[in-house]
C-alpha cells in the first residue's frame, strides 16, 4: 500500500521527470528485497529476534517521521468548492466525462 502512495507522490510532484524518479523507487524497492533479507539475518545474528525487532522498529518510525515532515503542505489541500447544490467541481467534472454530451455528431440528423 505504500508504494501506490509514494508513486502517486513521485507523479504529483514530478511531472515531467515521472519515468525517472518511478524508476528510482523501483530500483531502491529492488535493492531493500536484495539487502533486507541478509541485514535481516545479520541483525538477529547480532542482537537475537527480540533486538532485531526493536531496531527494525526504531528505523520504521525514523523513517515514517522523516517522510510525514517532508511531504509539501500542498498534497493535503483540498482544490474542490463546493457550490450552492453540495457538488464539488471534482464531482461535476466527473459527471461530465460520464454523462454523454447532447450535440454529439452521432446523434445529430440533417435535413
Amino acid at each position: 500500500m505504500s508504494y501506490i502512495t509514494i508513486a502517486s507522490i513521485i507523479s504529483l510532484e514530478f511531472p515531467e521527470n515521472n519515468e525517472v524518479y518511478q524508476g528510482y523507487l523501483n530500483m531502491a524497492l529492488g535493492m531493500g528485497f536484495c539487502v533486507g533479507p541478509a541485514l535481516a539475518a545479520i541483525l538477529v545474528r547480532w542482537f537475537d529476534y527480540m533486538g532485531t525487532n526493536f531496531i527494525f522498529a526504531a528505523l520504521i518510525l525514523i523513517i515514517g517521521l522523516g517522510g510525514v515532515f517532508s511531504l509539501p503542505a500542498r498534497i493535503n489541500e483540498d482544490h474542490s468548492q463546493e457550490n450552492d447544490t453540495g457538488e464539488t467541481d471534482t464531482m461535476k467534472k466527473s459527471h461530465r466525462r460520464m454523462s454523454p454530451t447532447k450535440h454529439s455528431s452521432r446523434t445529430s440528423r440533417r435535413s
